[in-house]
């Protein structure tokens, strides 16, 4: 769980309330945001359809860059695995250079 990665000295319930209330603050802005471009946009689906694949873009591209400003300062299963295989790869490229020459 992110935020459990979050939580220090067992603060978990502050970290998840602070989370749920970022939920809310931001839901509302958008809300408020698409309430202000919807006239704007009008009902064209030629304007609509453009319209919904640069929100989608810019969504995705911040929450792109909030998930790489995350720092996990513990390992789980799955990212546990991935710096194995990584460093085994890597160790292995190492002897394949190294015994080449």
């Amino acid at each position: 769980n992110i935020l459990l990665s979050f939580a220090r000295r067992a603060n978990l319930a502050d970290v998840t309330a602070k989370a749920g209330s970022q939920t809310i603050v931001a839901s509302t802005l958008g809300t408020a945001a698409g309430v202000i471009v919807s006239p704007l946009v009008g009902s064209d689906p030629y304007v609509i359809i453009p319209a919904l694949f640069v929100t989608s873009a810019l969504h995705l591209s911040c929450v792109l860059k909030a998930l790489t400003q995350i720092s996990c300062n513990t390992l789980s299963l799955q990212r546990a695995e991935l710096a194995t295989v990584e460093f085994l790869r890597r160790l292995s490229e190492k002897n394949t250079l190294v015994s080449s020459s």
